[in-house]
């Protein structure tokens, strides 16, 4: 799985949403997934919530408040058939005001 973020925007702080795009090689095996953001400094999560999936990638939809010029984990979990969430990948990125 490899994160889409795109190039094009020069300032995802202002953004009220941002979308990353997650796709999943091999294809959708959960029914649900969710994503967590994790400030990579501090190691304490400063957002998680339901991401979406069309069967070939997941959508998270962060909120760009949350974002501050730092480095971050999003880690993303699926809900397997037992009812227990399995933490499935982590992507790291960094958010840098230009």
């Amino acid at each position: 799985m490899r994160p889409q973020v795109p190039t094009d925007s020069s300032s995802p702080l202002a953004a009220s949403l941002v979308r990353a795009r997650l796709v999943l090689y091999g294809g959708a095996k959960h029914s649900r997934y969710r994503a967590a953001l994790r400030d990579a400094d501090r190691q304490s999560d400063v957002w998680s919530g339901e991401a979406s999936s069309d069967g070939k990638a997941v959508e998270a939809e962060i909120p760009g408040a949350v974002l501050r010029n730092a480095d971050y984990v999003l880690i993303l979990s699926g809900l397997t058939g037992d009812g227990k969430w399995q933490e499935l990948d982590l992507y790291q990125f960094s958010v840098i005001r230009r």
